[in-house]
């Protein structure tokens, strides 16, 4: 995936987005990060000179059969939270580049197991499955659509729709639509996102981004977080730092506080195997949550 250059798809799982609002008995709940970083991003960093020099093996191209591109990538973590301390495999993926405008990936998610209070006490898994999509129309303009069933304990199973627009108006500002359609046991959950991703200088770029969730059963009731996410890059290593702000609106009150931070980290270790450092930290409106975890991203 390249427009001049910048188009790769960064080495990480992949998760359009997360909802930080769940409904375990008809009533609005925080849970946890809004963006869930165990996710493909589209890397808006230009190759360094290291990627440069391992260009044929890095696109795993080949004179005879063209564009070759399986990646795989498994997350493990840990949860800390004020009832219970978890620990699991968070998720595992696969994706596959069938040319150079097409991809199509799949995933095991298992994050909210651990990440949501009522789940992780009730000693139950509620994996997530998915599969989808991810199409460049142009040198600028792509879109990712994706598809997930989440397995539910004692409730009726959970669907999720999720589509993706990208357009990069120039090498210094990229532009993101996100929306996300899911249907629960009671109600329905509408998300919409933008995002713009800024050029600062050749190692460090800028994203700042808006969700907005609202219920579809309940009037005057949604969610809403602000982020901001400074993006740095040195030669084959990159990091990523980020901080949000929670606006929770009810019926009855409107609530607002400074809801977290994260960092994460990507590292080369040998050939085509990178790894992973993740740590955030959520203060959520009934549910604060600090999670460490580490994942491998393979490429074949």
């Amino acid at each position: 995936m390249k427009t001049k250059n910048k188009k790769k798809l960064c080495l990480m799982p992949l998760l359009a987005l997360s909802l930080i609002i769940y409904n375990a008995h008809g009533q609005l709940s925080t849970y946890s990060s809004f963006e869930d970083f165990s996710e493909i991003k589209t890397n808006t960093f230009k190759k360094s000179k290291e990627d440069e020099e391992g260009k044929r093996a890095g696109n795993n191209f080949d004179d005879n059969y063209g564009l070759i591109n399986l990646e795989v990538a498994l997350w493990y973590g840990a949860t800390f939270s004020e009832l219970a301390d978890e620990n699991g495999l968070r998720r595992f993926d696969a994706k596959y580049e069938i040319n150079k405008k097409n991809l199509v990936f799949a995933y095991y998610d298992n994050a909210l197991t651990f990440d949501n209070n009522f789940f992780a006490n009730s000693n139950g898994n509620v994996p997530m499955i998915g599969v989808g999509a991810k199409h460049d129309w142009s040198k600028k303009w792509f879109s990712k659509v994706e598809f997930g069933r989440r397995f539910m304990i004692d409730q009726d199973d959970q669907s999720m729709f999720n589509l993706e627009n990208g357009y990069f108006f120039s090498d210094k500002v990229l532009g993101k639509i996100v929306t996300q359609y899911d249907i629960r046991q009671d109600d329905n959950l509408l998300t919409l996102g933008a995002f713009v991703d800024l050029k600062v200088n050749k190692w460090m770029r800028l994203e700042s981004g808006l969700f907005h969730s609202e219920n579809l059963a309940f009037t005057n009731t949604y969610n809403e977080r602000f982020l901001v996410i400074p993006k740095m890059r040195w030669k084959k290593v990159e990091l990523n730092m980020g901080v949000y702000y929670d606006v929770y609106k009810l019926q009855q009150e409107r609530l607002n506080q400074f809801s977290g931070g994260f960092s994460h980290i990507i590292f080369p270790i040998i050939k085509n195997l990178k790894g992973n450092a993740f740590f955030n930290y959520d203060k959520g409106f009934k549910n604060e949550i600090t999670v460490v975890s580490i994942g491998l991203n393979q490429k074949f």
